[in-house]
């Protein structure tokens, strides 16, 4: 038996592998939702009110494919953005019929595999878990932005997390008939210890991630700090980012 495990940590582990991919499937927390400017939550489409603050737990940001029929996701393919995953191509997935496609509301063929980020969020004044999943243009956009903010700022403020504000913006689509689309946005306002949310993503059922601190540029210089305050430990960020886009997937 012992020579089987030796084996299994010299090559490729079938069951860290299986792990990895039923963990990609569970649910931890409440499913958060955006959509036309709303952002609501669990099974009962709850509203969270925009401006509603969270501790952004970026290491468990996850990006990848997931397949869809009938409803339901019946395969995925995702890894976590900490862990340097890359996506696979669209082509090598296969499903390339489009004649065998289900088709959308429009009656025009849906690809059964569509690219998808989720991230999960605690709140920052009841510790409730959510966990934000998006596959348009719009939310990944907006998770991107995200990502692109806490790069430049993270090796700042060590053992704490970004706590960012739940916002919407909009635009003009360039197709007159889809008129005026409102997206997610999430500024990072500030930072906090990280330890009560952490907490609360273990108390969910998460494991507590591993950290991929961005590394310090010379050229960056700590940010001042707004004037913004909410709770002892929370510090304001210098940079509040404006960030985009949630509705139509292109």
């Amino acid at each position: 038996m012992s020579n089987v495990v030796a084996k299994l940590e010299q090559e490729t582990n079938p069951y860290a592998d299986y792990g990895k991919l039923a963990a990609s499937r569970m649910v931890i927390g409440l499913i958060l939702k955006f959509a036309k400017g709303e952002y609501t939550c669990g099974a009962d489409a709850a509203e969270i009110p925009i401006g509603t603050r969270v501790a952004a737990l970026l290491d468990t940001l996850e990006i990848g494919w997931k397949r869809w029929q009938g409803g339901r996701a019946t395969d995925s393919i995702t890894g976590r953005v900490a862990d340097r995953f890359m996506p696979p191509t669209r082509r090598s997935l296969g499903d390339l019929d489009e004649s065998l496609w289900e088709v959308d509301h429009e009656g025009r063929p849906r690809d059964p595999w569509q690219m998808q980020n989720q991230i999960h969020l605690v709140d920052q004044g009841n510790q409730q878990v959510y966990q934000f999943c998006t596959s348009s243009a719009g939310g990944k956009q907006a998770l991107a932005k995200l990502c692109s903010a806490y790069s430049k700022e993270a090796h700042l403020w060590p053992g704490q997390l970004p706590i960012v504000e739940l916002g919407c913006d909009a635009y003009m689509h360039r197709e007159k008939a889809y008129g005026k689309i409102r997206v997610p946005t999430f500024p990072i306002v500030g930072w906090d210890d990280e330890g009560p949310y952490l907490s609360a993503f273990a108390e969910a059922g998460g494991e507590e991630p591993t950290h991929a601190v961005p590394v310090a540029s010379a050229a960056l210089e700590k940010p001042k700090m707004s004037t913004v305050t909410s709770g002892p430990n929370f510090k304001p960020s210098g940079r509040l980012s404006k960030q985009l886009d949630d509705d139509i997937p292109f």
